[in-house]
């Protein structure tokens, strides 16, 4: 390492020598002054110094690289591109102005060495001289024309000398025009675009002259130019004692002379650098290669020094990220410096730490987590026990129609074996036909159309035969209020009808019973007449009797209208389904209605698209009927009363709902579950089977029917067919 750096020294010292000894015998050949000496000398100053800091530069790039082991392979490869980016930042910005400045040195001290230069120096005075004489002359010429211009009288009229002198101004292209009478001043005027605004006019300075006549010029040095005037005497005639004096005035624009002595000072030291030409260069150049020498030093020695230290903690980072993905939590990395480096040291301290801590933490999560685990799955199992054993069917779905839960009463509803697993479609579970298929249908509808309660009875088939249900489907929300899914509750009600259905029977003989003993008492007054009549043998007996059969005869025909309905509701025939538009049998019904007369206004609102439907035409037709004429009823007495009749027509759901709505009295909600059973009538003769009949119509035909409040006043009866 020692002889190393004893050659080097040497050489550098052999090179020094040399460029000295080239400089001084290109000195003395020369015979150049002192001054070209110092520049010499300084200029191998320069020299010395770019060796030295050239070779501090290549001495910092490449020791690393030598040595080898004192960075990492990872780390020699990004420090390479770093210093080379960092070198080349520097370097060529640099080689770009020390080449350029070099040429601009070059060219501005050529142009200085052209003999051509001082003579154009040394013309430029006598060209201004005889510019400045010829204006002179000129200013002088036009003073003496204004004066043989002016007349007495032109003189002494204050309106028109100032318009005279104006136009004589721009006539000659004067910058002042003055008049005097003996010394006093008559007459100014001056160019307003020129700026000499603030001069004194020439009598202040040419006063003696002015009063004795007596012509002078003089020029006016300004900052902006010169400013040449002339005084003459105006030749007015004889006789008369007043002198009159005319002053012209012109401005040049540029101060020549000023500018002339600037050009000889300039020759003069041309003339003193020529002899120095080739020592500027050489010091100028150098110099200039001197401070770009400095400006790669210092770019690059920073950048060395950035990258390094940059590298070190970059090699600590990388180290113990390594660690991290090992596992090992358990160290720290030594933070260097305050910057930004050391802030990114400092964070993947931290970093370790938390990561250390929420080890820690997730350890007794997990534990935690699996107690709880444990406890919902007791839960789970415990919830699903309790849900088997309810008497009604329970079915959660999510808001796409998947399964979340479902007890065992609604398996065996539904004629599903086993347990179903969560997330499965609910329809695909159902077939199309049956009570399953209007589930279906209903779940099918309610997802594509939500609705926040639907309830419908669906009658299922199963091992223990058909069992009646009331099928409740809500949607469920959260506390945001946003859907979350469907609750469906399947509720047997199949005891509960055949209790309803053997309470109406009890009520429906009561009721029969009854009705039949209002005619047999009638009946048995009058045959107790004729009987009575007959014996005691009276000639009216004939009379007597025709009298009491008429009232016979009527109760007779009541009682069998009775045993009709009654025969009616009891034996209602199978439908016979047949392709029936439904807007159509709705419009035959209103027609006979409207023909029939009446102060009642029917408004129709149907829906498009409604297909047509496998109906009983006679039953449907005449349950609508029934419906139209109860609604009539209600709204006797009113002369605004309206039916509004509604149609709706559920495409996914294949379903069309009919809604027949009145402006009446409405219906009691007290009453309202008892008018569709037999016998049960609020009116005064009312039978009680019209919306009995009218409820096994619907039923018949796999439809609903249900009634609810019309607002403001009335009530709605909704019935929903489905589309086959």
């Amino acid at each position: 390492m020692k002889k190393v750096r004893t050659r080097t020294a040497v050489a550098i010292a052999l090179i020094l020598i040399f460029l000295f000894g080239y400089m001084m015998v290109d000195t003395m050949g020369s015979r150049l002054s002192e001054f070209s000496i110092l520049l010499n000398i300084l200029g191998m100053v320069n020299v010395v110094l770019i060796v030295i800091l050239v070779f501090m530069i290549l001495r910092s790039v490449i020791k690393p690289y030598l040595e080898g082991r004192r960075f990492p392979s990872l780390n020699l490869s990004l420090r390479t591109k770093m210093v080379s980016l960092t070198f080349l930042l520097v370097v060529v910005p640099a080689s770009v102005i020390v080449g350029m400045g070099t040429v601009i040195i070059y060219n501005i001290l050529d142009n200085w060495h052209n003999p051509e230069l001082v003579s154009v120096m040394k013309s430029a005075k006598g060209i201004v001289s005889s510019y400045e004489t010829t204006v002179a002359k000129e200013t002088a010429h036009f003073a003496r024309v204004i004066g043989d211009e002016a007349t007495l009288d032109l003189l002494n009229s204050p309106k028109k000398l100032p318009l005279f002198l104006k136009q004589r101004l721009d006539r000659y292209e004067l910058s002042s025009i003055e008049m005097y009478r003996n010394g006093q001043m008559i007459a100014m005027i001056r160019n307003e675009k020129l700026p000499i605004q603030s001069l004194a006019p020439a009598s202040v300075n040419w006063g003696k002259q002015l009063k004795k006549g007596e012509p002078f010029h003089d020029v006016l040095s300004l900052p902006t130019g010169a400013y040449v005037r002339f005084g003459s005497l105006m030749p007015l005639g004889k006789g008369i004692s007043d002198r009159y004096m005319v002053v012209t005035g012109r401005f040049i624009i540029r101060n020549l002379a000023s500018q002339l002595d600037q050009l000889t000072l300039a020759a003069q030291r041309y003339q003193e650098t020529q002899r120095s030409i080739q020592s500027l260069k050489t010091f100028n150049v150098s110099s200039l290669l001197l401070i770009a020498i400095i400006a790669v030093f210092s770019g690059t020695w920073a950048g060395l020094k950035f990258t390094d230290d940059f590298l070190k903690a970059f090699n600590l980072l990388l180290r113990g990220t390594e660690r991290v993905s090992r596992g090992e939590l358990d160290f720290g990395i030594e933070v260097r410096g305050k910057d930004e480096m050391g802030q990114l040291m400092q964070s993947f301290n931290k970093m370790i730490d938390q990561l250390r801590t929420h080890e820690q933490e997730l350890r007794l999560r997990a534990i935690e987590l699996e107690s709880v685990n444990q406890f919902l799955e007791d839960k789970k199992h415990y919830f699903e026990a309790v849900m088997d054993a309810l008497p009604v069917g329970v079915i959660s779905l999510n808001s796409f129609g998947n399964i979340f839960s479902m007890n065992r009463f609604s398996r065996e509803m539904l004629g599903i074996r086993g347990r179903v697993e969560e997330g499965t479609r609910f329809t695909t579970l159902l077939p199309n036909e049956g009570g399953a298929g209007q589930l279906k249908q209903l779940v099918a509808r309610v997802t594509l159309d939500p609705e926040p309660s639907v309830r419908q009875s669906i009658a299922f088939e199963t091992r223990e035969g058909i069992r009646s249900t009331d099928v409740t489907l809500t949607m469920l929300r959260d506390q945001m209020g946003e859907e979350i899914g469907f609750l469906i509750i399947v509720e047997d009600i199949t005891q509960l009808e055949q209790a309803q259905k053997t309470l109406a029977w009890k009520e429906a003989v009561r009721r029969i019973v009854h009705e039949l003993k209002n005619p047999l008492t009638p009946i048995k007054l009058a045959a107790e007449r004729i009987q009575f009549t007959a014996k005691k043998g009276s000639p009216r007996l004939q009379e007597i009797v025709l009298d009491s059969v008429q009232p016979m005869i009527e109760e007779i025909n009541a009682m069998q209208k009775l045993i009709e309905n009654f025969s009616q509701y009891a034996k209602m025939p199978p439908p016979k389904l047949e392709n029936v538009s439904v807007h159509h049998l709705l419009d035959e019904t209103i027609n006979l209605l409207e023909k029939a007369g009446g102060r009642v206004t029917f408004r129709r609102m149907y829906a498009e698209h409604v297909p047509v439907q496998k109906l009983d035409r006679a039953l449907m037709k005449s349950a609508f009927l029934n419906i139209f004429r109860n609604a009539i009823a209600a709204m006797e007495g009113d002369p605004e009363g309206t039916i509004t009749v509604k149609t709706i027509y559920f495409a996914a759901g294949r379903r069309v709902q009919i809604e027949i709505s009145d402006t009446g009295k409405g219906i009691d909600p007290l009453i309202r579950d008892k008018i569709f059973i037999p016998y049960f009538s609020t009116k005064a003769k009312g039978d009680g089977l019209g919306l009995a009949i009218v409820h096994n119509i619907v039923t018949a035909q796999n439809g609903h029917i249900s009634v609810k409040d019309n607002y403001p006043r009335g009530s709605t009866f909704v019935i929903d067919l489905p589309v086959v």
